[in-house]
């Protein structure tokens, strides 16, 4: 079925994008399958991209209605910077860093959340001098040390991306602060279900169908999801049935 592979590639360049173009090995990661029509795709494309586990969620059919009600609210608060990352530069970058911060608060405290539920991350846009290509970097890896400013050592934290991403550094290079960002997050407090009970049987097949695969017709099993439980391996091809798709 030619129309599904142009449609699998479609969806594996920007996996790629995200990934591989940016120094990630996809074959470490596993594929997250979700909506009502993810699930005739994503072992092609897992198998495209070299992964070896596909996670689908209880809920994919429904996953973004879900996820929306569980979300995380952030607010993100930048502002443009010309600074030198350098000793001399900690105490304004760290004065810059806790406005933004405060920005942050006061825009979920006003959407209703309390103060306990919001965290913030800062982030430092750099780039070495006489380059243009800066990286927006999180210190959340690499904890403050006596030579780094209070809120991280965004140094190693930049030197480890471009490594990542284009195979060396530049020591002794003066590294350049773009923009100063602070990401403010708000978690919702809604709690989610239980884990499901471990399976004490194996699974219960509802019938034989006669479905239609890339290679042709094969008889493929029907199993419904509200049967199934922790631990259960279905062969495949089977089809799984939940009262959402």
């Amino acid at each position: 079925m030619g129309f599904i592979r142009v449609a699998n590639e479609a969806m594996c360049r920007p996996i790629r994008a995200l990934t591989q173009a940016r120094g990630h090995d996809t074959s470490r990661h596993v594929l997250a399958c979700f909506g009502g029509a993810g699930g005739q795709h994503a072992c092609a494309i897992a198998r495209t991209l070299g992964m070896s586990k596909v996670f689908i969620h209880k809920y994919s059919g429904i996953l973004s209605a879900y996820g929306l009600a569980l979300a995380d609210v952030v607010h993100e608060a930048q502002e443009p910077s010309a600074l030198v990352y350098a000793p001399e530069s900690y105490a304004r970058l760290e004065e810059r860093i806790s406005a933004l911060e405060q920005e942050c608060i006061r825009a979920l405290e006003a959407q209703g959340f309390a103060r306990a539920q919001i965290s913030t991350e800062a982030f430092l846009h750099l780039r070495y001098e006489r380059t243009d290509c800066a990286l927006m970097c999180s210190a959340k890896d690499h904890p403050a040390t006596p030579s780094s400013c209070r809120s991280g050592n965004f140094e190693a934290s930049f030197a480890a991306r471009y490594s990542r991403e284009f195979g060396f550094t530049i020591p002794g290079r003066a590294i350049l602060v773009d923009d100063i960002r602070v990401r403010g997050t708000a978690t919702t407090g809604l709690g989610q279900e239980e884990p499901v009970a471990a399976a004490k049987a194996a699974a219960h097949m509802e019938k034989v169908t006669r479905c239609y695969f890339e290679g042709g017709y094969q008889d493929t099993c029907v199993y419904l999801l509200e049967h199934l439980s922790w631990g259960h391996s279905i062969p495949g091809p089977s089809i799984l049935i939940d009262q959402n798709r």
